[in-house]
Protein backbone atom coordinates (compact mmCIF):
# COMPACT_ATOMS: atom_id res chain seq x y z
CA UNK A 1 0.00 0.00 0.00
CA UNK A 2 2.49 2.88 0.99
CA UNK A 3 4.68 2.03 -2.08
CA UNK A 4 1.42 2.90 -4.42
CA UNK A 5 1.67 5.91 -2.13
CA UNK A 6 5.25 6.79 -2.79
CA UNK A 7 6.19 8.24 -6.25
CA UNK A 8 9.62 7.93 -7.81
CA UNK A 9 11.77 10.28 -9.02
CA UNK A 10 11.16 9.43 -12.44
CA UNK A 11 7.42 9.63 -12.09
CA UNK A 12 7.44 12.60 -10.30
CA UNK A 13 9.34 14.61 -12.85
CA UNK A 14 6.85 13.29 -15.71
CA UNK A 15 3.52 14.45 -13.67
CA UNK A 16 5.39 17.84 -12.77
CA UNK A 17 5.58 18.18 -16.90
CA UNK A 18 2.01 16.99 -17.04
CA UNK A 19 0.61 19.26 -14.51
CA UNK A 20 1.83 22.38 -16.35
CA UNK A 21 -0.37 21.18 -19.70
CA UNK A 22 -3.34 20.06 -17.92
CA UNK A 23 -4.71 19.66 -14.50
CA UNK A 24 -3.94 16.03 -12.27
CA UNK A 25 -6.17 13.80 -10.63
CA UNK A 26 -6.77 14.21 -7.11
CA UNK A 27 -4.37 11.10 -6.29
CA UNK A 28 -1.65 11.96 -8.86
CA UNK A 29 -2.14 15.45 -7.54
CA UNK A 30 -1.55 14.42 -3.91
CA UNK A 31 1.17 11.97 -4.65
CA UNK A 32 3.14 14.42 -6.54
CA UNK A 33 2.86 16.96 -3.31
CA UNK A 34 4.11 14.36 -0.27
CA UNK A 35 6.95 13.91 -2.81
CA UNK A 36 7.86 17.54 -3.72
CA UNK A 37 7.87 17.74 0.62
CA UNK A 38 10.47 14.94 0.77
CA UNK A 39 12.40 15.16 -2.27
CA UNK A 40 14.94 18.17 -2.74
CA UNK A 41 15.74 17.49 -6.37
CA UNK A 42 12.44 17.29 -7.44
CA UNK A 43 11.66 20.35 -5.62
CA UNK A 44 14.34 22.41 -7.58
CA UNK A 45 13.22 20.05 -11.29
CA UNK A 46 9.60 22.16 -10.69
CA UNK A 47 10.94 25.06 -9.64
CA UNK A 48 13.70 25.00 -12.88
CA UNK A 49 10.30 23.54 -15.10
CA UNK A 50 7.91 26.62 -14.14
CA UNK A 51 10.94 28.72 -14.82
CA UNK A 52 11.58 27.71 -18.89
CA UNK A 53 8.26 27.32 -19.68
CA UNK A 54 7.35 30.57 -18.53
CA UNK A 55 10.00 32.22 -20.27
CA UNK A 56 9.26 29.58 -23.43
CA UNK A 57 5.76 31.18 -23.32
CA UNK A 58 6.87 34.72 -22.99
CA UNK A 59 8.98 33.91 -26.26
CA UNK A 60 6.44 32.45 -28.19
CA UNK A 61 4.20 35.31 -27.55
CA UNK A 62 6.68 37.60 -28.73
CA UNK A 63 7.46 36.09 -31.46
CA UNK A 64 3.77 35.46 -32.49
CA UNK A 65 3.43 38.28 -35.05
CA UNK A 66 6.33 37.68 -37.13
CA UNK A 67 5.34 36.57 -39.99
CA UNK A 68 8.80 34.82 -40.73
CA UNK A 69 8.84 32.85 -37.30
CA UNK A 70 5.22 31.07 -38.93
CA UNK A 71 7.04 30.37 -41.87
CA UNK A 72 10.08 28.77 -40.00
CA UNK A 73 7.92 26.88 -37.56
CA UNK A 74 5.86 25.25 -40.28
CA UNK A 75 8.97 24.33 -42.12
CA UNK A 76 10.54 22.85 -39.04
CA UNK A 77 7.11 21.11 -38.11
CA UNK A 78 7.53 19.93 -42.05
CA UNK A 79 10.88 18.47 -40.86
CA UNK A 80 9.85 16.68 -37.42
CA UNK A 81 6.78 15.16 -39.05
CA UNK A 82 9.34 13.48 -41.92
CA UNK A 83 11.40 12.67 -39.44
CA UNK A 84 9.07 10.63 -37.37
CA UNK A 85 7.28 9.02 -40.05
Amino acid sequence: MMSKLFLTCKHATELIERKQESELSLKSGLQLKLHLLMCKACTAYYAQSLLINKALKKYLKKQEGQKDTIVRNEKLKERIISKIQ
